[in-house]
């Protein structure tokens, strides 16, 4: 059994076998797994360790997933605790091909860490939710605890995946991710590179995995890499989703105060229009940063306020 020692303990029924009765043959989350890997989720919004312990103890509502760790937002808009669902241990389902698999006659697998987020569009990083620190310590934790490098998710020719990774981290999200969310969210991806870095500058300094998995910086520039390309599809989906609603007459009423008079602009007018707007706010990457939402909303005001005949904010 592996606890980590600063979490509060709220083992779900799913750590012993045959708890969930004899529809799963062998007792779903009986299986032991060899921890290899580390997956970082996003709830989607603002759960508290409670919340999250009555889905996840629920096989109907919850479908059979549950995660290894549950991490809530800081205050005033959480708590800011850190809550062990699941022994290290043992196998958690949310994240698909990734929750056990078998390597050299072995069952390996992941741990996840499922944290509380701020709803769409999920641009917020740990950092800017308090998170940061418990998450970093969590993972030195486990680097430690189970010889986990500390790199970006990648494959081993053995058979299946190690390292630290997030749940649609390309281009593994079509075996981890069945749902194709952009979990963690895209400020989260952001900070992957940064988190990463840090988890494997302390490691450096304390007992260390086995030699050689150092952060290199080939695994940099994948992330990096795979940081802007999230980014991007942000953008892409931002820009989309601002362009529906605003051809909504009831969202310009309701969330601008305004007019239910059309916008005099085609739909590849407005869409370029928006995409000059998103253009300009810092967003991640190399950067580190991410989209900065009330910068979005603050140009969707003026755009507003430019293309209908009455005033929609002062």
């Amino acid at each position: 059994m592996a606890l980590y020692p600063p979490a509060i303990k709220m083992l779900l029924p799913q750590n012993t076998p045959g708890a969930l009765g004899p529809e799963q043959p062998g007792g779903k989350g009986s299986e032991n797994i060899i921890p290899c890997l580390i997956i970082c989720h996003t709830n989607g919004s603002n759960q508290s360790l409670e919340a999250a312990f009555n889905y996840w103890k629920d096989p109907v509502r919850a479908a059979g997933k549950e995660a290894t760790f549950q991490l809530e937002t800081a205050p005033p808009s959480g708590k800011g605790r850190l809550g062990q669902m699941m022994d290290t241990t043992r196998r958690a389902d949310s994240t698909g091909d990734a929750n056990a698999f078998w390597r050299n006659g072995k069952r390996y697998g992941a741990i996840s860490i499922e944290s509380g987020d701020l709803g769409s569009p999920w641009a917020k990083n740990w950092t800017d939710l308090g998170q940061r620190a418990q998450l970093v310590d969590l993972l030195v934790w486990l680097c430690q605890t189970h010889g986990i490098p500390p790199v970006l998710a990648r494959p081993n020719p053995a058979g299946g995946w190690d390292g630290i990774g997030y749940h649609n981290q390309p281009p593994y999200h079509d075996e981890w991710n069945i749902h194709s969310h952009v979990c963690p969210g895209v400020g989260k991806i952001a900070e992957m590179p940064d988190i990463i870095a840090t988890v494997a500058s302390r490691l450096a300094g304390e007992p260390t995995p086995p030699p050689g998995d150092d952060m290199s910086a080939e695994d940099v520039a994948a992330i990096n890499t795979h940081t802007d390309q999230q980014m991007a599809a942000l953008r892409t989906n931002v820009r989309n989703d601002i362009v529906g609603l605003l051809r909504a007459p009831e969202f310009r009423l309701n969330q601008f105060g305004g007019t239910d008079k059309p916008i005099g602009l085609t739909d590849a007018e407005l869409a370029a229009a928006v995409d000059k707007i998103i253009a300009a706010i810092p967003a991640g990457g190399t950067s580190g940063g991410s989209v900065d939402t009330a910068a979005v909303l603050a140009g969707v005001k003026a755009l507003l306020n430019q293309q209908v005949s009455s005033t929609v904010v002062p």
